[in-house]
């Protein structure tokens, strides 16, 4: 029992109220936190709760041999869940719970663990790094499994910071040390994706899809329903950046009907905006905006939805509906700032502000998009530094400043290669 249920159990044995034990303490919004598992209370935070409610510490002692049960049962769903809330909760869990483990090769494997949390549950890289040197510095001393394991997360880390070839070599040591008697084939499958992956960022669309369909067949197998229809999601995008329509529409429309059956909601909106993105690239836009609209209907976190609203825009601007383009980009502006988002959605701010510009809607303002190439050139987005180093460029070139024009021109061509994961122009 975590330190979350611990609390509950002790204040409803107590008759209490949240606002009556959380009172001078904290707030009850963030006592809610606690006793779900959602956050880890500050340790004043935990010692006053644990005061009020006459708690001893001693309650929380836990046996090495239980500890390792509960981990590795969270490690199981997670791999199975594969979220990040799911995943921060298993961190914060286990991360906290005072226990000191004397057997080594239970102390490498609850590291490994932790480690794979905090990567699912999209944990700052800068903080994630530690938890892997401290990885590195005992490998050593790792069991096959634990190599595997290892490797396993290791590529994954990279994969999260685009060092894909990397994250390529990792997979291929995890493959090379992998028995596959001694794991779990959720594990096999979870590692097949992001090899998958890895191909799909590389522009190796072939390796991208028979890796995944070999993982969607183990998912199927063990009926693991959401890792089933995160693949789905993923064979349409690859048969879609393909040129594959037809078949992109097929697994995107069984995923998203395999969804409607289980009544996993939450998975709609992102099944919905891919079809309506197949659409847009066949150059369908009533179809799209049908289902970036249907799509939105199922969103509820704000970003989720900028990305629908942004794709909206997109569509209306290729039918030229300057109404609905004003309309939907002064609504994800307004989303933005009702949120706070500024930071977080610096992307989709320059997005509606440079669409009304490109249909004479506002006054053509140059320093906006030099503004936002060099924001996407940080991020290193290159589709959208080409998108709008293009838009720059024929805008210079129509004023007659054909210096700048060129420059821009020739920034557009230099992102098209990156696009493209070409280096030189013989590999055109």
């Amino acid at each position: 029992m975590n330190i979350g249920q611990k609390i509950k159990l002790q204040r409803l044995k107590r008759h209490m109220t949240q606002q009556q034990l959380a009172k001078g303490i904290c707030s009850t919004s963030y006592l809610s936190k606690i006793e779900k598992n959602h956050v880890v209370p500050k340790q004043e935070i935990k010692n006053a709760l644990f005061k009020r409610l006459d708690i001893q510490d001693s309650l929380f002692e836990i046996d090495e041999q239980t500890f390792m049960h509960h981990i590795q049962t969270a490690y199981h769903a997670v791999l199975s869940i594969q979220t990040k809330e799911h995943a921060r909760i298993a961190y914060n869990t286990f991360y906290s719970t005072p226990i000191s483990l004397k057997n080594p090769q239970n102390f490498y494997t609850t590291n490994l663990y932790l480690c794979y949390f905090s990567i699912i549950a999209e944990e700052p890289l800068e903080n994630v790094q530690p938890l892997v040197n401290g990885l590195l510095a005992i490998k050593d001393n790792f069991t096959p499994y634990q190599n595997f394991l290892y490797h396993a997360i290791y590529a994954k880390f990279l994969f999260k910071q685009n060092k894909f070839e990397e994250a390529k070599s990792a997979v291929f040591k995890a493959f090379k040390v992998m028995n596959i008697n001694t794991i779990e084939e959720i594990e096999y499958a979870t590692l097949l994706v992001l090899e998958g992956q890895i191909h799909f960022r590389q522009y190796e669309h072939g390796n991208a899809f028979s890796r995944t369909r070999k993982a969607l067949d183990i998912f199927l197998n063990n009926h693991a329903h959401e890792q089933i229809l995160k693949t789905y999601n993923f064979l349409g995008l690859i048969n879609l950046q393909f040129g594959n329509y037809e078949y992109a529409l097929k697994f995107l429309n069984t995923g998203y009907d395999y969804a409607v059956q289980l009544a996993k909601k939450h998975h709609y909106g992102q099944l919905l905006q891919n079809i309506g993105y197949t659409y847009a690239r066949m150059q369908e836009s009533k179809r799209a905006i049908h289902y970036y609209r249907q799509s939105l209907k199922n969103k509820k976190d704000p970003m989720k939805q900028l990305i629908t609203i942004h794709s909206l825009v997109k569509e209306y601007s290729k039918v030229n509906q300057t109404e609905q383009i004003t309309k939907w980009c002064n609504y994800g502006l307004a989303l933005i700032n009702k949120h706070g988002l500024e930071d977080e959605a610096r992307s989709y701010h320059f997005h509606f502000h440079i669409y009304p510009m490109l249909h004479d809607l506002d006054d053509f303002k140059p320093y906006c998009l030099e503004n936002a190439i060099q924001h996407f050139s940080a991020i290193k987005d290159d589709r959208n530094v080409q998108k709008y180093a293009l838009v720059l460029a024929e805008k210079y070139e129509a004023l007659e400043n054909y210096k700048k024009a060129v420059s821009y021109y020739h920034l557009a061509n230099e992102a098209s290669f990156s696009v493209r994961a070409i280096k030189a122009w013989q590999d055109l």
